[in-house]
């Protein structure tokens, strides 16, 4: 065999034309390179196969543990189905589409926007969202619809009868036989679709009263948001609520704001003033989201060759929008096997906390004798009971303060109003009757309800306090008729939903609750030119009394409406504080009867049942690590430099 040696990199012998030999570069060399020495300027890639299989590891490893053994014994077979229940909805879901989820309040455009995205008529505008609350949307090979029933059943639908005149009739048909219709399922054959479901929801105004629960569970189910804003309404109160109380606590990873309609702004300055506007009122709640400006309507008449909503802009316009598409593909949807691991790892979390609650409540219960646990249960149990008695005396006593505060507004706003009738109704003479008729019912409107909304600003501290006074002097009294010592309990604030006094938010709403009519109908001129205001015009005159006589109706109507709202907001607290009582009654008594069986069993058999109860909540623990330790590998949180589906080191 004859030997290979290594060049001699020291040669002096160079060929004729050819390079130079480089020597080859060593790790001793490398060293030396202090960009390589560097590592904030490495990135750490995971791929997200090898994520997927880390996560379904440490499921697994939960599983076996959990369910084998004196801990599934201990537990209970109904505390095992729960959680084989959530082990298949978490496993489901990371093999189920990424589901993207479109929400806004009405008039924002959502259906604009989902049909832009698409490049395609597939969203009606015009859907009625009283009636046909969702609409998903999927990749098919041809363009369908379909109505799902709520029992399970579907009803094929025509393109065409997407159409509210059309599709109403159908859905009031299905409804009158106690068939309503859940959703709409549409499949269209747009390839960035595959593996994505669209979901198009209703209208912020339904989402905080009927379709509450159907998109709260939506919102479970969301991989990432889109949430439209309007331009030309930034950000109400009733948006602002919703982002507070039911998106926020989601805690969605990958969490997108459009700020839509900005077609409407005459220059680019106008345009970054709203923008700026909106973005900073979102950065207080989210931080990290993004925002963006476009217009859906503007993106839709460009790729119909329609005439434009504002032409001048228009280049500005397309440029904001194909901004928004790039950065949802780019951030989204190429991302959306770890955004769709990042959530299931949310979940594995919440499953790990619900059932260490379960088993504190056990391991409570499990300390007292068999007489102690049966008069838990019976006191529990009686509807009529003492702590039934002192349940409803804490809620009567948060009703009685907030109706108080409902008091002490309604002073505030005859206050306001005496103001308004002194510097506005007093001064109505000296403006144009034009003017007065254009502009003083949406002023009204618009001051009434800003001053309300300002009542119950200044007291939502004082409301907040008494509802968790209330919730936790309930808590307090279940516990100790239960006779279960949880530490470091955690309570959640209770809340209100801002949809108690959504009534104040049209203009019609407003003069049905006062009780009068719009003010146009009460102006008679004969005139509709511009009509400058001359010494004893009989118009102004006959305006500005007969608006003079309304006033003490006016007044007791508001002030009526204002004590309502207060009472309205402690009835939504006290639905809350109830369903939570009820959910806490619910677990304690399960686990008072779950001790109960396991006393009555032998208590030889659970001798060593402490030891037990620390390997389940060491179990748990340890869960939790590796799910964190995961997370940080998906979307690193104390990284400043993060790349697609990479991690500075």
């Amino acid at each position: 065999m004859s030997e290979i040696n290594e060049p001699n990199i020291n040669s002096s012998i160079i060929q004729p034309n050819a390079e130079p030999i480089q020597p080859p570069t060593f790790l001793s060399d490398s060293l030396a390179n202090p960009d390589v020495l560097d590592l904030t300027k490495r990135f750490i890639r995971y791929e997200p196969k090898e994520l997927k299989q880390e996560f379904h590891t440490i499921l697994n490893e939960l599983a076996t543990r959990l369910q084998t053994g004196d801990g599934a014994k201990l537990l209970g077979h109904e505390l095992m189905k729960k959680f084989r229940l959530t082990e298949n909805r978490i496993r489901t879901r990371l093999k189920g589409d990424f589901r993207l989820v479109v929400m806004g309040d009405f008039k924002r455009g959502k259906s604009t926007l989902v049909n832009a995205l698409l490049e395609m008529s597939v969203a009606t505008t015009n859907v009625t969202p009283e009636t046909v609350t969702i609409n998903e949307i999927e990749f098919g090979e041809t363009l369908s619809a379909q109505a799902c029933l709520s029992d399970g059943g579907r009803v094929p639908l025509a393109i065409n009868e997407l159409a509210a005149d059309t599709l109403l009739p159908l859905v009031e048909t299905l409804e009158q036989k106690n068939q309503p219709v859940d959703h709409l399922e549409i499949k269209a054959p747009i390839e960035w679709l595959r593996g994505v479901q669209l979901v198009d929801t209703p209208g912020m105004g339904d989402v905080l009263n009927q379709f509450d629960k159907q998109v709260q569970e939506y919102l479970q189910k969301a991989d990432a948001i889109i949430f439209l804003v309007s331009a030309l309404s930034p950000l109400s109160e009733t948006e602002e609520n919703f982002l507070r109380l039911s998106l926020k606590p989601a805690d969605f990873s990958k969490l997108m704001f459009v700020v839509n309609m900005l077609d409407f702004a005459r220059n680019e300055d106008e345009s970054s003033r709203v923008l700026s506007l909106i973005s900073a009122k979102v950065g207080r709640l989210f931080p990290n989201a993004q925002v963006f400006g476009l217009s859906a309507l503007d993106e839709v008449c460009r790729l119909q060759n329609a005439q434009r909503p504002n032409q001048e802009r228009a280049d500005t316009l397309a440029a904001g929008f194909q901004n928004f598409r790039n950065s949802l593909q780019e951030s989204v949807l190429l991302d959306r096997d770890l955004i769709q691991l990042d959530r299931a790892c949310g979940l594995l979390k919440r499953a790990t906390g619900e059932i260490e609650h379960s088993t504190n409540l056990l391991r409570g219960a499990m300390q007292q004798d068999q007489a102690k646990l049966t008069q838990a249960v019976t006191d529990l149990s009686d509807d009529n009971s003492e702590l039934a008695q002192r349940v409803a005396a804490h809620k009567r006593q948060m009703r009685d303060e907030i109706s108080a505060l409902g008091d002490e507004a309604a002073g505030w706003m005859t206050t306001f109003l005496d103001r308004t009738e002194r510097e506005t109704v007093g001064d109505i003479s000296s403006f144009y009757v034009d003017d007065v008729q254009k502009h003083f019912s949406f002023f009204l409107t618009d001051a009434i309800k800003t001053a309300l909304n300002s009542c119950v600003e200044a007291h939502s501290d004082a409301i907040m306090e008494s509802a968790r006074k209330a919730q936790l002097a309930i808590e307090g009294d279940a516990d100790d008729v239960a006779q279960i010592n949880l530490e470091n309990r955690k309570v959640a604030a209770a809340t209100t939903s801002g949809s108690a006094w959504s009534n104040f938010d049209t203009v019609a709403s407003v003069f049905a609750v006062l009780g009068i009519a719009p003010v146009a109908d009460l102006i008679k001129i004969g005139s509709k030119l511009l009509f400058k205001k001359q010494q004893g015009s009989n118009e102004l005159q006959h305006f500005q009394k007969h608006l003079q006589e309304s006033l003490p109706e006016l007044r007791q109507n508001i002030t009526d409406e204002v004590r309502e709202t207060y009472t309205n907001i402690a009835t939504k607290l006290e639905q809350q504080i109830e369903t939570s009582y009820q959910q806490d009654r619910a677990a304690s008594l399960a686990a008072l009867e779950r001790a109960q069986a396991v006393k009555s069993s032998g208590e030889a058999e659970f001798a060593n049942h402490d030891q037990t109860f620390s390997d389940i909540s060491s179990l748990l623990a340890e869960t939790r690590v590796e799910v964190d330790r995961l997370e940080n590998k998906i979307f690193p949180a104390s990284s400043e430099e993060v790349v697609t589906g990479t991690a500075a080191v």
